[in-house]
């Protein structure tokens, strides 16, 4: 058995008093609450800042900040398998409530994450169950994505009469396109904030971790640049073409966001129409520091200038960079989009013909 200093115990003790004290909202909030309440959902294009995004709207008034990274829109088919109960809903889908995407390898965190909810989810059950009851006239989808938001906004002590978004992280780049109709049905002003970084650096960060986590191959390498570099903006532009209104869609730079985090969420919050709330310029996630899910593992601060500048231009044949083949090889994927979304290529290193294309993937292939 771990031993607690006084304060840790008297503040768990103070935790969980405050808990079995609140009150459930009143029916009336709750129906003006699902009334108003909208979705943003951030999606990440390549390794961009998604997690940051959403850790960033953690604490804000207005906005209900879930833990989880979801990879589908699938939550109403599991809560009606798991016989639209709340309690065996939680149990079969640990995922929701854990921060283990978030946690990652911080063993403190998970168990500063576990320890938040657990304290906490007897009010969200409660919470969840008077919202569920309140809505019942409502389509399924909305009505669980709403009664969820109603419960973590409890557990959160947020004011109801604030609420005007919800947060859903959709980090699976193939799924969100044939996503996005149940999305729209339940959501038809939905917010699509879709993070973003050059491709090419994209890329090299993805090696960065795959050499951090052992993994590092060219076929590694060639799949993320093909799966994430490239084909998560044609999803993306999938999804576009399926909203009535392109300016419910912005992209966010993570560059960009590290240059002047000022500007970028000041541009943020009057495209989505809420406060810059200081909230937004602190990472955290239930009110527990986040300290990012950088490629190389180091803790990065909430907003680092440094990131802010490319590193693949200049690392090109050196030992954390990319190789001339890598380069050539992203260059060469990603180059008709490069040019059509304004990315410019500040590297000097010779490009490829189809010819020496060709031969990269020949003299590479791991037979």
């Amino acid at each position: 058995m771990t031993s607690q200093t006084s304060g840790e115990t008297s503040s768990a003790e103070a935790t969980a008093t405050a808990t079995a004290t609140a009150t459930l909202p009143d029916r009336a909030s709750i129906s003006a609450a699902a009334d108003r309440l909208n979705l943003i959902v951030i999606s990440p294009l390549g390794r961009s800042g998604s997690f940051l995004i959403q850790s960033l709207f953690d604490g804000h008034p207005e906005v209900v900040c879930f833990s989880e990274v979801a990879q589908h829109w699938h939550h109403a088919d599991s809560f009606r398998a798991a016989g639209q109960d709340i309690t065996t809903w939680l149990d079969a889908h640990p995922e929701f409530h854990d921060g283990r995407s978030f946690a990652g390898e911080d063993a403190s965190m998970a168990d500063a994450l576990a320890t938040w909810f657990q304290q906490r989810r007897p009010l969200f059950e409660d919470a969840f169950r008077l919202a569920w009851d309140t809505l019942d006239d409502n389509a399924d989808d909305r009505r669980l994505y709403v009664s969820l938001a109603v419960a973590w906004a409890c557990i959160r002590g947020q004011d109801l009469d604030r609420l005007r978004y919800m947060v859903l992280q959709h980090h699976n780049n193939r799924a969100i396109a044939g996503d996005m109709p149940a999305i729209l049905r339940a959501f038809p002003d939905a917010r699509i904030l879709a993070t973003c970084r050059h491709p090419i650096e994209s890329g090299l960060s993805f090696l960065t971790l795959d050499r951090r986590t052992g993994h590092a191959s060219f076929r590694n390498y060639c799949r993320n640049v093909r799966g994430w570099s490239v084909t998560c903006w044609r999803n993306m532009e999938a999804v576009a073409a399926q909203l009535s209104d392109e300016s419910r869609l912005r992209l966010l730079d993570l560059n960009a966001l590290h240059e002047d985090p000022d500007e970028i969420l000041r541009r943020m919050t009057l495209w989505l129409g809420i406060s810059d709330d200081p909230a937004l310029h602190g990472s955290s996630i239930c009110d527990v520091p986040w300290l990012g899910n950088s490629a190389d593992g180091a803790p990065i601060p909430t907003f680092e200038h440094k990131r802010a500048a490319l590193i693949y231009p200049t690392g090109i044949g050196t030992e954390k960079g990319l190789s001339r083949s890598e380069y050539r090889f992203a260059e060469w994927f990603t180059r008709p989009f490069l040019r059509s979304a304004g990315y410019a290529d500040p590297a000097t290193e010779g490009t490829t013909s189809l010819v020496g294309f060709l031969w990269i993937l020949f003299s590479h292939m791991e037979w």
